[in-house]
């Protein structure tokens, strides 16, 4: 967006309702390398920044530049990110005679970066608009001072794709730090329109951030909406709250579960119950034996006394209550069978069954 306000595609419309507005500009000075520049609208001129400005370093850190009685805020490469300020943190430096008459920042002036480790970093600025008092800059950051053009214009160029491929082509490589003096700002070339289409293009795209800025909150908003719109769907399948249940089916039918379900189920509810009801006879009979066996009671005198303890290991076929047969391997734990205590008829081997039974 920011490239085709700087390059007269944004305004190209403007223009044609407004040709009284759009008269060809002469350049305040010609660049060196005006041919090599991109095309732009015949209205307007490359010029360079030099020429329609005053532009100035800011004060060096030294020791002696220490807070002491004449203590002043400045800015610091850190202050300055690409399009806004960040002044959470602003320090103070010493200032001596003089010093804060010529490095005052006026609400209006362009800062510039002078280097960065970072290429696409280079040169990027931000607008002053006299939020501290009495604030100075570092000799890091290159103040622009503007006349007879936006200066917001002049940094939505400046930190335009458009702009930043020129600035770059300028600066200067010195042990991988790019960087960028005040004469190489100077020599940057501008494209620059008349001052009427400079206020149309900044009201254009303050519209158009705001538009976007809008677009991303809504974004945001139903980023997090989706998010918990998923957790709760998940939640709800989990919880089996995502179908209907049998019972809700038939309500809604008209009717009942069919007879067939409902015996299914009722048969599927007595297996659980008659094998609840084994393991728990099971273990009753586990500890009847052991109690029998610690006081001494004969084995002929217990519901067992037809299957000794044996270690060897044997089968013994049994009619359970609901007509199966279980089979169990038995070992010299002397296993048993509930039906068989309860009822007494287990089915022996014949050498079993001479050993004294009656």
């Amino acid at each position: 967006m920011l490239a085709a306000a700087c390059s007269g595609r944004l305004t190209e419309d403007w223009r044609e309702q407004n040709p009284s507005q759009c008269y060809t500009q002469q350049p305040i000075a010609k660049t060196s390398d005006e041919d090599d520049l991109p095309e732009i609208p015949d209205s307007w001129c490359w010029t360079p920044i030099g020429e329609i400005s005053e532009i100035r370093g800011g004060i060096q850190k030294q020791p002696k530049r220490t807070p002491k009685k004449n203590a002043f805020p400045y800015l610091r490469v850190a202050n300055v990110l690409r399009g806004r300020l960040d002044l959470s943190q602003v320090k103070q430096m010493e200032l001596f005679e003089g010093e804060l008459e010529t490095y005052r920042l006026e609400a209006g002036d362009l800062l510039v970066v002078e280097g960065n480790g970072s290429l696409t970093e280079i040169g990027r600025s931000a607008i002053w608009g006299g939020e501290i008092e009495n604030c100075v800059h570092q000799n890091h950051i290159i103040r622009v001072r503007l006349r007879g053009c936006i200066p917001d214009y002049v940094d939505a160029f400046w930190n335009s794709s458009f702009g930043t491929s020129i600035i770059t082509e300028r600066a200067v490589t010195t042990s991988g730090l790019y960087s960028l003096s005040t004469k190489k700002v100077a020599s940057i070339p501008l494209p620059l329109p008349p001052f009427k289409e400079q206020r149309e293009i900044i009201r254009r795209t303050r519209t158009l951030f705001a538009v976007a800025d809008n677009i991303a909150r809504k974004v945001v908003t139903a980023t997090l909406k989706a998010d918990k719109l998923t957790q709760s769907i998940l939640a709800k399948a989990f919880g089996g709250e995502l179908v209907p249940t049998e019972a809700e089916l038939a309500r809604r039918e008209g009717g009942s579960m069919s007879l067939r379900q409902c015996c299914w189920n009722g048969s599927r509810r007595s297996e659980k119950r008659k094998r609840r009801e084994s393991l728990s006879a099971s273990r009753r009979l586990r500890e009847e034996i052991g109690y029998r066996e610690r006081i001494g009671i004969e084995p002929s005198r217990h519901p067992l006394r037809h299957i000794q303890s044996d270690p060897v290991r044997y089968r013994v076929g049994v009619r359970a209550s609901h007509l199966t047969f279980l089979f169990l391997d038995f070992g010299p734990m002397l296993p048993l069978s509930i039906t068989d205590f309860l009822t007494g008829s287990s089915r022996v081997s014949p050498q079993q069954a001479t050993k004294g039974v009656p």
